[in-house]
């Protein structure tokens, strides 16, 4: 694989790898996705299709949606909560929703939780939205959803020898095999990290700022 792609190994596609592994759905299963066009939702959409898994990736913008296309998904266009409770209505024929891997938190997290067939499963790996998630009493109690958050260092603590090697090469063989995600908008020298930077809060850029030198 390129330098440019391997630079990008040490935590997106381990993330990517084990949340899909963790949510363990079934093919025809639906997933939804918030943040859904970032590059962890990508190397999940690709490794879930791979599995027959249906992917719901949520997006704000037509662009996003586009791009997303291409990899064989429905994206889901939602820029408030009502909206996407609205859009994944529509686009499911009936309402059976196995998973939630959600980025955001806040409304947009409530939301996508609230979708969630009884026994679902809603994992948190992010909080982009800086805000918090209610949770009704009545969707852990009545419902049975789970809910529960995912860290990388903290999932990784809990592989032995055995199972971390196998997830390496699992990654290593996905890298290789072209995993979405790993795209390169532009590489910039070390020196000019600041610029990097600026670059990298730019809206709709399509692939990771890489430093090199």
């Amino acid at each position: 694989m390129s330098t440019e792609a391997a630079c990008q190994l040490t935590v997106n596609p381990f993330t990517a790898h084990l949340l899909v592994h963790d949510i363990a759905l079934d093919p025809g299963d639906t997933l939804i996705l918030t943040a859904g066009a970032s590059a962890v939702s990508r190397m999940v959409i690709h490794l879930a299709n791979e599995r027959g898994v249906r992917c719901l990736p949520v997006v704000r913008h037509p662009e996003q949606a586009r791009a997303l296309a291409l990899l064989g998904t429905r994206p889901v266009p939602a820029d408030s909560a009502d909206a996407l409770t609205e859009a994944v209505r529509d686009t499911m024929e009936h309402g059976r929703v196995g998973a939630v891997l959600d980025a955001v938190g806040g409304a947009l997290g409530a939301a996508a939780l609230r979708c969630l067939r009884p026994a679902g499963q809603f994992i948190s790996y992010g909080m982009l939205s800086g805000r918090p998630i209610p949770v009704h009493p009545d969707d852990l109690v009545f419902r049975q959803v789970r809910a529960s958050g995912f860290w990388l260092p903290a999932r990784l603590e809990r592989l032995d020898e055995r199972e971390l090697t196998s997830l390496n090469q699992q990654v290593h063989e996905a890298a290789v095999r072209g995993l979405p995600g790993l795209e390169v908008a532009e590489t910039c020298d070390l020196a000019d990290f600041r610029c990097a930077l600026e670059h990298t809060m730019r809206p709709g850029r399509d692939g990771k700022v890489v430093l090199t030198g």
